[in-house]
């Protein structure tokens, strides 16, 4: 992955050739995290070697050689009784945020699973939108916060605990296609901090600019891919995260999408009292 700009070399060349990228580069990476590779091996050995189920569709998608990019998530599954197969994908920019996979990765990725897909399986890799390929979905949110604090302790200190605690929680490396977000669990890791007695508040947020003047609108995109005026192109999809909200579980959309925390050093605001 790439900045705009970035790219100014030409290698192996008999000519004088300027070069540059007026359009950040993509759809790569430096290598699987623990965590990631944590959450692949399983599926990746089960596969065998040749994709039957939907399973090891993902499994081999999410291993693919690195020399041909890189896929950050995905989610297959099949739309028909004739082997058709629709392919739900993401990759990571220089940040690390999900962006939609290239198209250049795709075209690889299909070329690379001719080798092991059933000759009957067809595969859909995604739609235009806006002239380019749309490949998946993903939904950003915010999250607000406000903690009880034991007396003894300073209250920054316990504020940039709870913070971190909150952005391992959400770390992107964890967050995969159609997965709930345990809101229970999130509360059980931050009350276990020293200084934490309880917590008044833990939400997560999407447009919260009439109440506390934070004026952030996370989100882009509706879900027909119809885009709001004069907010950050780069967030996701509106999702109701109140309305999916069932005994401290937010369940996923039906539609296959990754929640993610996107600007963690943003979109997380917290009080302590």
């Amino acid at each position: 992955n790439a900045q705009v700009g970035e790219l100014t070399n030409v290698l192996n060349s008999t000519e004088d050739i300027t070069i540059t990228n007026d359009d950040p580069a993509t759809g790569g990476t430096d290598g699987q995290t623990v965590d990631e590779i944590r959450n692949n091996a399983n599926a990746f050995f089960a596969s065998q070697l040749r994709c039957v189920t939907r399973e090891d569709y993902q499994a081999r998608i999410l291993n693919l050689p690195a020399k041909f990019g890189n896929i950050a998530k995905c989610y297959v599954e099949r739309i028909d009784d004739q082997g058709g197969l629709f392919v739900s994908s993401l990759s990571y920019n220089q940040n690390k945020q999900l962006v939609q996979t290239p198209t250049l990765v795709l075209q690889n990725i299909m070329h690379y699973l001719n080798q092991y897909r059933m000759i009957n399986d067809a595969l859909d890799f995604g739609f235009e939108l806006n002239s380019s390929v749309f490949s998946g979905y993903y939904a950003n949110f915010g999250v607000k916060f406000i903690v009880n604090a034991d007396r003894r302790f300073n209250p920054s200190d316990v504020k940039i605990k709870v913070i971190d605690i909150i952005k391992d929680f959400f770390k992107i490396e964890k967050m995969q296609f159609r997965q709930p977000i345990n809101m229970n669990d999130l509360q059980y890791h931050i009350l276990g901090l020293d200084g934490v007695i309880g917590i008044r508040e833990l939400n997560l947020f999407q447009d919260d600019g009439s109440t506390d003047g934070i004026g952030r609108q996370l989100y882009y995109y509706q879900a027909n891919g119809t885009p709001y005026d004069g907010n950050d192109s780069s967030y996701g999809f509106q999702y109701n995260f109140n309305e999916a909200n069932e005994n401290g579980i937010i369940k996923p959309s039906i539609t296959p999408c990754v929640f993610e925390l996107r600007n963690p050093n943003r979109d997380i605001y917290g009080k302590v009292i």
